[in-house]
């Protein structure tokens, strides 16, 4: 079998065969041409290699910024006088804490800030009983996202030991968690989203009929913004606030981890959890080859809804100009599979093209630029009374954990910018 165009027809075989294969292309690609993927931003683990230990000044800067965290968390606590800024209890999300029993912990996952590796974190820490832990990547996806929930069950036993309970959570940037949202569930071809999002965003718009909007694919990021704005604040978890979500005022988080520190804030919390991840681990990598076979292979599987929509071609391209805005690859590298008929070509196979770019894609400043030439290309989409109303129904999550208010990137619209054409997925990236 010609393993450039191996396929792997069941679900078992996608987990089991394909992930292994593609590691190992990723292995030996980077041992061919001497390049190290530790330096590239992947979902937040630019530079986790296994966590071998920290020296005692690092880890007292760590401690030291934590506790500049939790004390941003209590003025914001002390400043409101109420509990997490909670108005209205009908729509107060439901806890569903992760939990440990045998590393003795909580964590507060919050959806659109890296929810699925938490939910595989957790169920690695917990079947480790000593503190080497395994790769959490060795979870599959849908098997953590399925089981997320039930671990609340746990968290009366954990009560009933008596031991001390961590309680750690992670947060985002208000903006840029509402931008991903968008890239990952709207951008990106999902047509659950395109329905309980995109349809109902394009209705909100007015000018349309229900009977004249069949599917939400064609959604704008503005459209999108404005139903968060009206109603999904209130009901959807993946953009309600963290400090509804979480209740920071009600519970003492003994780590605040940041996105925008991930790795850093990584290490810390396994730390303080005393495990470290075995260091012949190479998580940069695996979580390279994660974040693009979970970009491809959901969409192939749908792929006869999402044809109800689009064509396989754009499906394709919008696949590839995820990965481009999330800073996975260059936008040097443009989509390679335009002359092919993507009805007939595998999942192995566009991951493949996929991880082959990735691989390629070794300059960190210019991967670092194109998401911020996205997110700023998005941004100035919307009017500043859509950007203003958002920035106030998310107060809190800006005070309570030190976000700027008005990021000059949002607000001010007097800087350079350049215009990439970064969301006409038919449309090559303009790079200069």
């Amino acid at each position: 079998m010609d393993r450039s165009t191996m396929r792997c027809t069941t679900r078992t075989q996608r987990v089991l065969l394909c992930r292994v294969f593609l590691l190992g292309i990723a292995l030996v690609s980077v041992y061919l041409v001497g390049k190290s993927l530790t330096g590239i931003m992947i979902s937040g683990l630019d530079t986790q290699e296994g966590n071998t230990g920290q020296p005692k000044e690092q880890l007292q800067r760590q401690r030291q910024r934590m506790e500049g965290r939790q004390s941003q968390a209590e003025r914001y606590c002390q400043h409101t006088g109420t509990k997490d800024g909670e108005t209205d209890e009908q729509h107060s999300p439901k806890s569903c804490p992760l939990v440990s029993l045998t590393h003795p912990s909580i964590f507060c996952s919050v959806p659109s800030i890296g929810s699925t590796f938490w939910s595989r974190f957790y169920k690695v820490l917990d079947r480790n009983v000593s503190s080497l832990l395994d790769s959490p990547f060795t979870v599959p996806a849908k098997v953590a996202n399925r089981e997320r929930c039930q671990s609340a069950r746990k968290f009366g036993s954990l009560r009933e030991n008596g031991r001390y309970i961590m309680k750690s959570t992670f947060v985002r940037d208000p903006f840029s968690r509402l931008f991903s949202a968008y890239v990952d569930k709207l951008l990106a071809p999902n047509p659950t989203f395109w329905t309980t999002w995109g349809i109902p965003a394009m209705l909100l718009e007015g000018g349309l009929e229900a009977k004249d909007v069949t599917c939400g694919h064609a959604v704008t990021f503005q459209q999108f913004v404005r139903l968060v704005n009206n109603r999904l604040h209130r009901e959807d978890p993946h953009v309600i606030s963290v400090v509804r979500t979480c209740h920071p005022c009600e519970i003492s988080y003994d780590v605040i981890g940041k996105m925008e520190t991930f790795s850093e804030d990584l290490r810390y919390l396994t730390s303080v959890l005393n495990v470290t991840f075995d260091p012949r681990l190479s998580l940069a990598t695996e979580s390279k080859v994660d974040a693009i076979l979970d970009s491809v292979e959901s969409p192939f599987e749908w792929r006869e809804d999402i044809t109800k929509c689009i064509s396989t071609q754009e499906m394709g391209r919008r696949i590839w100009r995820k990965l481009q805005i999330r800073g996975i690859i260059s936008t040097f590298h443009d989509y390679p599979l335009a002359d092919e008929d993507l009805s007939t070509v595998s999942s192995t196979v566009f991951s493949k093209a996929a991880l082959e770019a990735a691989i390629k894609s070794t300059d960190k400043d210019q991967l670092v630029l194109q998401k911020r030439q996205a997110f700023m290309e998005a941004y100035r989409t919307l009017s500043m009374d859509d950007i203003h109303v958002f920035s106030q129904l998310f107060a809190d999550d800006f005070e309570a954990f030190g976000y700027d208010k008005r990021p000059a990137a949002v607000f001010d619209r007097n800087l350079t910018f350049v215009d990439t054409h970064a969301f006409d997925v038919n449309t090559p990236w303009a790079t200069s």
